[in-house]
């Protein structure tokens, strides 16, 4: 799957879409609240000695630039802040898909997928 070419399906109908709510919307109040929530779910999972890692899904290019995402990763690193929780995960971009701008499709999920196991290799000899 991931040796062929990325799809050429026209998705601009559903990105557009998209990319309107997630100018329309501020996600502040519900962001934060989560944010908190998920603090809350590392602190108890590190005390039981497991190791919690973090990572941005890549969104398409006018999503990553759109105001709920924009919102959303500020809250996001502020509330986690700790560089070293933060998996990088590299991805050729232009090779990405998505269904609608959001949801990637089922290579580009398998190409980030791998991106993100190297990753997890990465940090697991970082340690």
């Amino acid at each position: 799957m991931v040796g062929q070419p990325p799809s050429d399906f026209d998705n601009r109908v559903h990105a557009d879409r998209a990319l309107q709510q997630f100018n329309a919307e501020d996600p502040a109040y519900a962001v934060q609240f989560n944010a908190k929530r998920i603090g809350e779910l590392i602190r108890a999972v590190e005390q039981r000695g497991a190791r919690v890692l973090l990572f941005e899904l890549p969104y398409s290019g006018p999503i990553e630039g759109s105001r709920y995402a924009a919102i959303t990763r500020e809250i996001i690193h502020a509330a986690f802040p700790d560089s070293n929780r933060w998996l990088s995960i590299k991805v050729n971009r232009g090779e990405l898909r998505w269904a609608d701008g959001v949801h990637l499709d089922e290579r580009s999920a398998v190409i980030v997928t791998q991106a993100l196991e190297h990753a997890l290799a990465l940090a697991r000899g970082a340690k």
